[in-house]
C-alpha cells in the first residue's frame, strides 16, 4: 500500500512549483537548439522529454556532456512524470526518490543547475520528512525566453509575459482541483459503480473519466439530461487533458468553461463538498480579474 503522506507531499511538489520549472527550462533548452516547431501550442513536459530522447539518439553530442550516461535519466524522468499525472500511487511510493533524482540529473543535463538545486531541496525535504508546504509563488516564476525583453511574444504562439503568468497561475489552481477534489470524487463513484478499485491506478483522472463516459453511455441513455451530461463529462475530460499537457493558450481561453464543467460534474455525482471547494477556487480566480 502506498504511503499516502509521502505521496501527498510529493504531489504538492510536482503540482505547484516544479511542473512550471520543468516547462520553462525544457522550453528554453529546446529553443536554443532551434527545436520548437512541434511545441508551438503547448508546453508539454512529456513531449519535450520525448523530443530530447529522440534527438539524443540521432546526435551523440546533443547534450553538452556527450557521455553515455546522458540517456540514463531521460526515461525514468518520463516514467516519473507519467506516474504522478496518472495517479500511480504505488509506483510513486516505491520510486519517488529515483524519480526526483532523475529529474535533478536531467535539469543538469540541460544546463539548468539552479533549477536542479531547487528540486534537490524538495528531495531533501521529503527525505527529512519536513512538512513544509510547497506553495507556488507565481510572482517568482521566471518567464520563458520565448518572451522577449520588449514583452513581444516570439514562441510559442501569441502570448505575452502577463498572459503567461496568468495562465500559469490558473493552471496551477486547476491542477490542484483535479488532484485534490475531482479525482477522489471520480474514484469513489467508480468504486461504488464497479465494486472494486481500478487495478492500474488508484486515481488516474483520465481513466476514471473514460470509465464515467462509458457508464453514462451504457446506463443513462434514457435520462432527460443524458446529452447534457455527456457533453459536460467530455468537457471535464478535455480540461483535465489541457492542464496535464500544459496547453497554456487553451487554458487561458477556456479555463472558466473547464471549472464550471468540474463543478457541475461533482454535483452530478452527488459530491457537493468537492463541488463547493472547486467553486471557491473558481470564485477566487474570477474575483482577481
Amino acid at each position: 500500500m502506498a504511503n499516502r503522506n509521502s505521496n501527498k507531499i510529493f504531489n504538492k511538489g510536482w503540482n505547484l512549483k516544479k511542473r512550471n520549472l520543468f516547462r520553462t527550462v525544457f522550453m528554453e533548452f529546446l529553443s536554443r537548439k532551434n527545436i520548437v516547431d512541434i511545441l508551438v501550442k503547448r508546453l508539454d513536459i512529456y513531449e519535450m522529454l520525448q523530443v530530447m530522447i529522440a534527438e539524443r539518439k540521432n546526435d551523440l553530442h546533443f547534450f553538452s556532456t556527450s557521455e553515455p550516461s546522458d540517456t540514463y535519466n531521460l526515461e525514468p524522468s518520463m516514467t516519473g512524470r507519467h506516474s504522478v499525472i496518472h495517479g500511480f500511487y504505488d509506483e510513486i511510493s516505491k520510486h519517488w526518490i529515483s524519480y526526483l533524482m532523475a529529474w535533478i540529473e536531467v535539469l543538469r543535463l540541460v544546463n539548468a543547475p539552479i533549477s536542479a538545486a531547487k528540486v534537490k531541496c524538495v528531495l531533501n525535504e521529503l527525505i527529512l520528512k519536513k512538512n513544509n508546504p510547497l506553495e507556488v509563488q507565481i510572482s517568482s516564476l521566471s518567464a520563458p525566453q520565448f518572451l522577449s525583453e520588449e514583452n513581444i511574444p516570439q514562441l510559442p504562439g501569441d502570448m505575452n509575459k502577463t498572459e503567461y503568468i496568468e495562465a500559469t497561475k490558473i493552471m496551477v489552481k486547476m491542477y490542484r482541483c483535479v488532484t485534490k477534489f475531482l479525482g477522489p470524487v471520480l474514484r469513489d463513484y467508480n468504486l461504488r459503480n464497479r465494486g472494486q478499485p481500478r487495478c492500474d491506478s488508484e486515481i488516474d483522472v483520465q481513466a476514471l473519466l473514460f470509465d464515467l463516459l462509458d457508464d453514462w453511455h451504457k446506463n443513462h441513455r434514457t435520462q432527460t439530461n443524458y446529452q447534457t451530461d455527456i457533453a459536460n463529462i467530455t468537457t471535464a475530460k478535455e480540461g483535465r487533458n489541457k492542464v496535464c499537457h500544459g496547453e497554456v493558450f487553451v487554458i487561458l481561453r477556456n479555463w472558466k468553461l473547464y471549472f464550471v464543467s468540474w463543478i457541475d460534474l461533482c454535483y452530478l455525482l452527488n459530491a457537493k463538498p468537492a463541488a463547493e471547494n472547486i467553486a471557491k477556487i473558481y470564485t477566487q480566480l474570477t474575483s482577481e480579474k
